[in-house]
């Protein structure tokens, strides 16, 4: 049983954190510096709205994060950045994930995002299908900073941007001064294996005033919690299975031919290596001692890897400047997921015995996105009227595959059913190992046209808004073969012209408040679906013909209605952001699962209304301690209900999503002088994310949305600290993570199909402490 961190590693961690504190000399009481003054909160520049502004002048819910705050908080990840930022979700079952800004909530398994993800302004946009489940998340390693911009963004960032926008900001090279970055890990999990991390940025002129340069390299290893033992001889037997590789890679550029001239080409490269899911076999296991054993034959490994160069070029005319970004993405993703014990529940066949039975799906996916922006804007910061228009061109070809791999699949239908695959399903083996081969593609084309603009009607009042026209299409293709799915083939398309435009009016009593009110539109494109041809099962058209049409899906809006105010108050020493919104959301798109076609379809089921708040507060009320709170109320439930002919979806009052309706991040920091020029600090911070009590239409019996597989997640809650020592530059600290053991389980599923491959859920990380290491120059 491994509940405890082992002696030997404890004494390890204690030992080493030890020796690197006191040799800086930490005493025995630290002391203050009686003359240090009161600091004012740290002022920070965005670009959300593709000019630089303080983030106390943009009328928009935005949360915003440094280098130095996240590795503060230890957040490595999407997930990490999920639980301290109000409004934001991240939801991942190894196979899929899903990132939900405000309860505006996409699919997780097929269709369009709601929240867009961006690389500095190069947009990470996808389609999901087959092979292609999961959205492309940027790990966090030198960071200028991320910027999460709550409430739709679809004037300036698209259609992905319905319910809000997370950007990934990186350090443009230099041409003036040299800088770096450097960070160091290591951490155990109670129960689990060793996480570590060595990673290096630098960058500065080459010719002073002309070239200069940045690039980094990072490697991180995150240990897994999830031992398989297999239920079927000759299977895996393996601890600590879930773990992970991550390899990152930055290099850029910067030239200035002139004064007026910037150009910038980059690359970016990540590399995300999974040994298995972290999906655990919950009659197995035993969270509470954080015992988390999976059982199945094989393991599940994915691989998820993307290359992004791109070419920004800026010029500057005097009055305005000219920006062109020019991108290409190309990622290349692969999963599989042990399918041995579920094939035979989908031909009703008995369990197999024998690791010779095996069935493996794997699925495959590329993506390759060339996209183009111009825009120009004015560059006066004090005229009366500032404006960016632009132009924007996105194609994105992303290919499929979906197979099982069954080599052993005929000797089993003949020996379990007296029948070849042929006499009994009507079609043999696709490539003679494939029970099931299906691929699917999309082409995306976006041409579109943007105006953003604010006009000061008097020096405290203003009025900004902005516009886009957008012209979408896609083109979809699929095919299918092999015994459960028979043959098959489909084309289709889909075209719209969006219009999203957005308005605020804000008012600035003084340099250091703003109020504003706003509206947006949010919009998300439709589209065609698979063809159900149902596994082979004859009940399938049947099940479909009270459905309709089936083979597109439409287009779905929103209008989101936003009131808030941004505050320095107490010479700086007090920061308060705070908003509150209501959005109308038409035609949600939804997936509907058909059981007796074994498959499922996107459709426009109801209407949402969401309402909720964010309030952020930072202060230093007395010298040398800071105080923080972030948190967010969500409540997304349907407006109006939906059916398609004689069968009920959704009803009103029910909620749209699993979205916790409170997420809370608490913390306190308190710095203190050391001998020798150094100093140290101890930071605590809770983390709490509700369970959401409402009623589901997975949970209702009556609705056709009804799944009982489905489990709510529960309440999450993790307290952590760190203690950390920093001189010149040098910041080392020893952290604990999950301090009160949370063990809860999430995204659980329990489908009555023996073998189903997702039955079980995925741990939240138990206990775990380590050390960092960071240096800045």
């Amino acid at each position: 049983m491994r509940v405890q961190l082992t002696q030997k590693r404890k004494l390890c961690c204690s030992a080493a954190a030890f020796a690197l504190i006191t040799s800086v000399g930490l005493p025995a009481a630290a002391q203050e510096a009686a003359d240090k003054p009161v600091t004012q909160v740290e002022e920070i520049v965005v670009t959300a709205t593709k000019r630089a502004e303080r983030l106390l002048d943009v009328p928009i819910s935005i949360s915003a994060y440094d280098e130095k705050s996240l590795d503060k908080s230890g957040v490595r990840d999407v997930n990490g950045l999920a639980a301290i930022t109000p409004g934001l979700t991240f939801q991942s079952t190894g196979v899929t994930n899903n990132i939900t800004i405000r309860g505006v909530a996409a699919d997780a398994l097929r269709g369009p995002p709601t929240t867009a993800i961006y690389i500095d302004d190069v947009p990470l946009l996808f389609n999901k299908g087959f092979g292609t489940t999961t959205v492309p998340t940027p790990k966090i390693f030198d960071l200028d900073r991320i910027e999460v911009l709550r409430g739709p963004q679809g004037t300036l960032f698209g259609g992905s941007a319905m319910g809000g926008a997370v950007r990934f900001i990186t350090p443009q090279p230099s041409l003036t001064s040299s800088s770096g970055y450097a960070r160091g890990e290591v951490a155990d999990t109670s129960g689990g294996g060793l996480s570590y991390e060595a990673g290096a940025a630098v960058g500065g002129p080459i010719i002073q005033d002309k070239l200069g340069f940045r690039i980094s390299a990072d490697y991180r290893r995150d240990g897994g919690v999830v031992d398989n033992y297999s239920s079927i001889p000759g299977g895996v037997n393996q601890k600590n299975t879930d773990y992970s590789d991550t390899y990152a890679m930055r290099a850029a550029l910067a030239y200035a031919p002139t004064d007026n001239v910037t150009i910038t080409p980059s690359l970016y490269y990540q590399d995300v290596k999974t040994n298995n899911r972290s999906f655990i076999n919950e009659a197995a296991s035993n969270p509470h001692n954080h015992q988390y054993i999976a059982t199945n034959l094989m393991l599940s490994p994915s691989r998820d890897k993307f290359f992004l160069p791109s070419l920004n070029m800026s010029v500057d005319l005097g009055a305005v400047k000219f920006t062109s970004i020019t991108a290409y993405l190309s990622r290349d993703s692969n999963q599989t997921a042990d399918y041995t014990t579920f094939v035979p529940s989908i031909v009703n066949g008995p369990q197999p015995t024998s690791a010779a039975n095996m069935s493996q799906l794997q699925l495959n996916s590329t993506q390759r996105n060339f996209s183009q922006e111009f825009r120009l804007a004015n560059t006066d910061p004090n005229a009366r009227l500032k404006w960016t228009v632009g132009a924007f061109y996105r194609r994105s070809v992303v290919d499929g595959v979906q197979q099982i791999y069954s080599p052993n699949f005929g000797n089993y239908i003949q020996s379990s059913f007296g029948k070849t695959v042929e006499q009994k399903f009507g079609h043999g083996m696709a490539n003679g190992v494939y029970s099931l081969f299906s691929q699917q593609g999309f082409v995306d084309k976006e041409i579109a046209a943007f105006v953003d603009a604010e006009f000061a009607l008097t020096d405290q009042l203003s009025i900004a808004g902005g516009v886009r026209f957008s012209h979408l299409e896609q083109n979809f293709y699929y095919v299918g073969a092999g015994p459960l799915t028979g043959l098959a083939s489909f084309q289709g398309s889909a075209k719209s012209s969006p219009v999203t435009p957005r308005i605020s009016l804000n008012y600035k009593p003084s340099r250091d408040q703003l109020f504003y009110v706003s509206a947006a539109k949010g919009y998300r494109a439709g589209g065609a679906n698979t063809p159900l041809s149902g596994f082979a099962q004859p009940g399938c058209q049947t099940a479909l013909s009270g459905y309709g049409d089936t083979t597109t899906y439409a287009p779905d809006s929103l209008w989101s209605y936003e009131a808030g105010s941004k505050s320095s108050l107490f010479g700086g020493r007090v920061r308060v952001d705070a908003s509150a919104f209501h959005i109308d959301w038409k035609n949600i798109t939804n997936n509907v699962t058909v059981a007796a076609c074994s498959g499922n379809f996107l459709a426009n089921l109801g209407d949402a209304s969401v309402n909720g708040f964010d309030l952020g507060v930072t202060a230093n009320p007395v010298r040398n301690l800071t105080l923080s709170l972030a948190t967010g109320y969500t409540s997304a439930t349907y407006s109006k209900g939906a059916a398609l002919g004689s069968n009920v979806f959704t009803r009103k009052g029910e909620q749209i999503a699993d979205t916790p309706p409170w997420n809370v991040s608490v913390a306190a920091e308190y710095s203190f002088d050391l001998p020798h020029d150094a100093s140290g600090y101890v930071r605590v911070e809770d983390r709490y994310r509700s369970m959401n009590d409402g009623s589901f239409p997975f949970l209702n019996p009556t609705d056709k949305l009804y799944n009982p597989a489905l489990v709510v997640n529960p309440m999450v809650n993790t307290l952590n600290a760190r203690f950390g020592v920093t001189r010149q530059g040098y910041d080392i600290s020893v952290f604990a993570d999950n301090i009160l053991n949370d063990n809860s389980v999430l995204d659980i599923q329990r489908s009555p199909l023996i073998g189903f491959p997702y039955n079980g859920g995925h741990p939240v990380q138990p206990f775990t402490v380590g050390l960092t290491a960071t240096k800045r120059w």
